[in-house]
């Protein structure tokens, strides 16, 4: 509120009190000056209340008010969805996605983890990749590995996406332990969920399994990370193949180099 518009309420509010103090009855006597002072004072003290309530309601509440007034109520605050990425140039981004190969978690209870350091890595078009054989995609390692891959998912149409990793394992004669495998998928940094499976198929060398993640896109360009790791045990070939499936599509498929992309800084 202007300065001038306060001054005018006060002045308003003086002439007032004069004569309210004129009739109040005080306990004790005082001087007709020092009964107008308090009373113009309360009424100096109440204008401000009011003006101070005015001033709240035409301010927007903050962020963080608005957050613990939804919290109060016991309203659920949804988790925001992922944003697609800021455009740039086309000639920016290249086919495929990054794959970092990381040494193989040693047991089932680090499948979850990746590992700060790497053996190598390649760009991922798709296809298979072989755990136990990594030199096959060009990483001098020969131990098995896990696999990160991170890059861009290209969203072509609005709707529901479904990635996921279709595992085989080839077990040697007299091979008995199979592997456990575990995958998760982040978007925009937030996870999709995490899933893990035995792959398994008692009394036969060969046993397959899918693992699967989904989530509610719009058309853009979204920053994907995928983990995929194994365990490995003795005499057991395990190989991975990353699979999609967008909204108008009726089964998962292979990735495409269009499908995924990276780029080079």
């Amino acid at each position: 509120m202007s300065p001038a518009i306060r001054a005018a309420l006060l002045l308003s509010a003086s002439l007032l009190a004069w004569p309210v103090a004129g009739r109040a009855q005080s306990p004790a006597p005082a001087s007709p000056a020092t009964a107008g002072q308090s009373q113009l004072d309360r009424i100096e003290g109440k204008l401000d209340e009011v003006l101070r309530r005015l001033d709240q309601l035409r301010s927007p509440p903050s962020g963080a008010a608005q957050g613990q007034a939804t919290a109060a109520g016991g309203a659920a605050i949804p988790s925001p969805a992922p944003s697609a990425a800021p455009a740039a140039s086309p000639a920016a981004y290249k086919p495929g996605a990054l794959a970092i190969a990381h040494v193989a978690p040693k047991d089932i209870n680090s499948l979850s983890e990746i590992p700060p350091d790497s053996v190598g890595g390649f760009v991922y078009e798709g296809g298979s990749i072989a755990f136990t054989d990594i030199r096959t995609r060009g990483v001098r390692y020969a131990g098995p590995v896990a696999v990160e891959l991170q890059g861009w998912l290209k969203a072509k149409e609005a709707g529901r996406y479904e990635i996921g990793t279709d595992l085989s394992a080839h077990f040697a004669l007299g091979s008995v332990i199979a592997p456990t495998c575990y995958l998760q998928a982040w978007l925009e940094g937030r996870s999709l969920d995490q899933r893990s499976v035995l792959v398994s198929h008692p009394g036969s060398q060969q046993a397959e399994a899918s693992l699967v993640l989904g989530a509610e896109l719009q058309p853009g360009l979204y920053r994907l990370r995928v983990w995929t790791a194994c365990t490995a045990p003795q005499g057991v070939n395990t190989t991975s193949e990353l699979l999609l499936k967008a909204p108008s599509e009726l089964n998962l498929r292979p990735v495409t180099g269009s499908d995924l992309l990276h780029r080079e800084e």
